[in-house]
């Protein structure tokens, strides 16, 4: 649409035809002059016609009469004849490129735009781009249309506000049109102020240095200095040679003839000019550097003053109106003490900024024989610690103020009478308070923006690399103290939605992350609260709103979290500590990715920090003691729930409602009870006997008479021993389990013996080409085992129920049906049934 734009040129007063007649040649102004003449003078009374907003995605509205001639009677009528082209052919004249910002906007003898839109409005975009570079911290333009302009005010490092403004061809008699891509009120309110700015002949910088300095009183960020420099008039000349933004330029044929006259001049002269044009750019550079310096210089003494002026209402202002209501009421409305204690170190903070505003003052105001102000904060760096002081005891403060307006009317009243004042232009008095916190970062940013000025050689550049160092470390600190205090609040959260009386907060302790997650008991599901720290992971049960029922807080050391191999159970993770151990599930795979990584992070940082206590020992020996695996009995073992096992994980029994299941205390497996009998000590559970199998049992004996000093011995079985008549399972059937790893593909799938017959559900493991079948997915023998060579499979692809299915076939013989739950987990069997169909070569 630009390019359409472009094109048009001229002609664009002319009726839009289907095709443009051939005989249109672009940029040849003196046809258009010969037409212009030929134009009778009836044309020229023809009304003047208003403005219009100019619309996207249209053809560029006429010129006004007062540039371009009005359309011929024949207008109404489809275009005859056009004024003959000249016959040369049309000279371009490429020059030295520039910003591409500005090459398209800047206009060209192809196009007569209206007089004095084209000129000033590229005289003042060339400006702002001398001012708002594309990385500027604060103000960038981001794109531009010929009738559009598009900026990006950065509030924060995260929230960005985009902003356009609509320029109407009768600029400047016609002021811009300002929009934002938001619903704030507030945006429109800032936006709507700008029509107060209507005259001047920089129109637009005046409405863009209104813009952002009403932007920064909205979010509460420091005027920029370099707002100051768009009051500055413009450059002289700076659009008429276009040659500096790399505008193409369309010349007549005189203009050709003295271009051919004088080519050799400009060939002898190009390398001269071209090094005066390289110093004078550079000299234009520094002498803008310079300006820009002292309008920082005077942003920082002028913000200063601002912020002593909100120091005086809150440690003198606001004391005398409560001190104005004690006298009328004859007694205090507040006591002193928590007066003092709202106003915490406001006094100490006032003297030593009313100081560095008397500094700051003197040397602006004698600026050209000082010419430095950052040795002043270097004198001063050590009392901005007064800061950290402040912001550690902010959060307290303001608490204790809206306490106070609680419970004590009068001193409610004195408050609410004080924030409606003019002194408080109708703001909280939390905003300022506020204020303190935020002039830290304000400092960072006016020196830095100082610092990237300042030449290299100047005395004050050091000092200002100093004092950006200490702003930056009290900057820090501060940070540091507010994340403590947030990270405190948190815990004290926690703590209060606990039933009973729990101590959460602990030194040291850090909250990282919290949510719901589903953890696997015997038999269900059950939602838990889960809540991350750095030395522990908590679990409670939800009773009610906000409010949990505390099970166990799992200590970091010796945990370990991992998720499961099986694809089937790819939204769980392993949870294994020395207390408990257990199976969770997240909603999605990524949420169990993000629990994962959390959990992850927390234990290597917990390990590694245990690490360095660690003296009796080197640092490797102790990264081995860490990775190395925990003895058997020592850490409490994952169980496997109820439903993954059919039969005894030992003798393969099946479990029936007489043939109960049991768990191994020692391993967690699912076993019988003629497979554990056995009673053993196990260190998890502070040495107290428990049921173990028979193979752990072995291994604890085995354990423990290795062990010399061991003291504790195994329980022996009860007189009654329990059999069982089993059931012989082949060999064959009990070479692969049903979580084995290595496996081609394995998980769940609904299996058919024909069209009409019943869908069972079943665990399939491929492997090594041979389909294994299983009742649950830790059963340790196999129903069945099939060798898939010879076999081929048939898609179903008639509907998206039908999709899920796929056919297994031998011989043109259905042999079985199955059935998966979603179409990629359907996809990915498909590929794998093939795969172990085919004999490898």
């Amino acid at each position: 649409e630009e390019d359409e734009e472009d094109v048009y040129g001229d002609f664009e007063r002319y009726p839009i035809t289907h095709s443009l007649p051939k005989q249109i040649r672009l940029g040849s102004p003196p046809p258009m002059a010969s037409s212009r003449r030929s134009f009778s003078s009836e044309d020229h009374q023809s009304p003047r016609s208003p403005p219009r907003k100019p619309q996207r995605h249209s053809l560029p509205a006429p010129p006004p009469p007062s540039i371009c001639p009005p359309a011929p009677p024949h207008a109404s009528t489809p275009m005859r004849e056009l004024p003959a082209p000249p016959q040369e052919k049309t000279a371009w004249r490429f020059t030295r490129p520039s910003v591409t910002f500005f090459s398209r906007q800047m206009p060209t003898r192809s196009s007569v735009p209206p007089k004095g839109r084209a000129p000033l409005l590229g005289a003042e975009l060339k400006f702002l781009e001398s001012i708002f570079d594309p990385n500027h911290e604060r103000f960038r333009i981001i794109d531009w249309k010929p009738d559009e302009l598009s900026c990006q005010f950065n509030v924060t490092g995260e929230k960005l506000l985009i902003i356009h403004c609509n320029i109407t061809e009768s600029y400047p008699s016609t002021p811009p049109i300002w929009f934002v891509d938001s619903d704030d009120p507030s945006l429109t309110q800032v936006l709507s102020r700008l029509e107060d700015v209507r005259k001047g002949s920089t129109l637009l910088l005046q409405q863009l240095k209104k813009l952002i300095c009403d932007l920064c009183r909205l979010y509460n960020l420091p005027q920029h200095p370099d707002v100051e420099m768009l009051d500055q008039p413009l450059p002289a000349g700076p659009v008429e040679k276009d040659k500096k933004h790399g505008t193409e330029e369309v010349t007549s044929e005189e203009e050709e003839e003295e271009e051919m006259h004088s080519s050799d001049e400009e060939d002898n002269s190009s390398t001269s000019s071209k090094e005066h044009l390289d110093e004078a750019d550079r000299q234009q550079e520094d002498e803008m550097k310079r300006k820009k310096v002292v309008h920082i210089a005077q942003e920082i003494m002028s913000s200063e003053k601002v912020f002593v002026d909100v120091l005086k209402l809150l440690h003198i202002d606001f004391r005398d109106a409560v001190a104005k209501a004690t006298r009328q009421n004859g007694k205090p409305v507040v006591d002193e003490r928590i007066l003092s204690q709202i106003l915490y170190y406001l006094p100490q903070l006032y003297q030593l900024n009313r100081d560095l505003l008397r500094e700051l003052e003197e040397r602006v105001a004698h600026w050209s024989e000082h010419q430095r102000l950052s040795d002043i904060f270097v004198q001063k760096g050590p009392y901005l610690k007064m800061y950290s002081t402040y912001i550690r005891q902010f959060d307290n403060n303001v608490a204790l103020l809206d306490e106070q307006c609680r419970k004590n009317p009068a001193f409610a009243a004195v408050v609410r009478e004080f924030e409606m004042s003019p002194r408080c232009a109708s703001l909280a008095l939390k905003h300022y308070l506020l204020k303190p916190v935020q002039r830290i970062p304000q400092y960072q940013l006016l020196l830095t923006d100082y610092l990237k000025n300042l030449p290299e050689d100047l005395e004050d550049y050091k000092d200002t690399q100093a004092a950006l160092g200490i702003v930056k470390e009290v900057a820090n600190h501060a940070n540091d103290i507010m994340k403590q205090g947030d990270n405190f609040q948190k815990l004290m959260q926690i703590q209060y939605s606990l039933n009973g009386q729990q101590e959460i907060v602990q030194p040291g302790r850090v909250f990282l992350k919290e949510g719901t997650l589903m953890k696997l008991s015997r038999k269900v599901m059950q939602p838990r609260m889960f809540f991350l720290f750095n030395d522990a992971l908590m679990y409670t049960t939800p009773v009610q709103s906000a409010q949990y029922k505390l099970n166990s807080v799992l200590s970091l050391a010796g945990m370990k979290v991992s998720k499961p191999s099986q694809e089937a159970y790819q939204n769980e993770l392993n949870i294994e500590s020395v207390e408990r151990s257990f199976i969770l599930s997240a909603s999605s795979a990524k949420e169990r990715d993000e629990w994962l990584e959390a959990i992850g992070r927390a234990i290597d940082d917990y390990t590694k920090k245990k690490i360095t206590f660690i003296s009796s020992r080197s640092q490797e020996e102790a990264e081995g003691v860490v990775d190395s695996g925990a003895p058997l009995g020592s850490k409490a073992p994952i169980w496997i729930p109820d439903l993954r096992a059919t039969m005894c994980m030992i003798c393969t029994c099946e479990f029936t409602l007489t043939w109960r299941r049991h768990h191994c205390r020692a391993c967690g497996k699912v076993v019988c009870q003629a497979c554990s009998a056995n009673k053993y000590y196990l260190e998890y559970l502070k040495n107290q006997p428990a049921r173990v199998c028979d193979h752990c049992f072995a291994k604890l004996q085995e354990n423990s008479d290795r062990c010399a000093s061991a003291s504790t011995s195994p329980i022996k079985p009860g007189a009654f021993s329990f059999t069982r008549k089993q059931k012989k399972i082949p060999a064959a059937l009990k070479e692969v389990s049903a979580n084995t790893e290595n496996s081609s593909m394995s998980g769940y799938l609904n299996r058919s013996k024909g069209n009409k017959k019943q869908w069972k559900r079943l665990w399939f493991v491929i492997k090594n080409k041979v389909l294994y079948t299983y009742a649950a997915s830790e059963d340790v023998a196999a129903l069945e085992s099939q060798p898939l060579l010879g076999f081929f499979l048939r898609e179903e692809k008639n509907g998206p129920a039908q999709k899920l299915q796929f056919k297994l076939y031998h011989k043109n013989t259905l042999f079985y049906i199955f059935k998966a739950d979603d179409i990629p987990t359907a996809q990915r069997w498909i590929e794998a049934f093939q795969e172990a169909m085919i004999l490898e070569q």
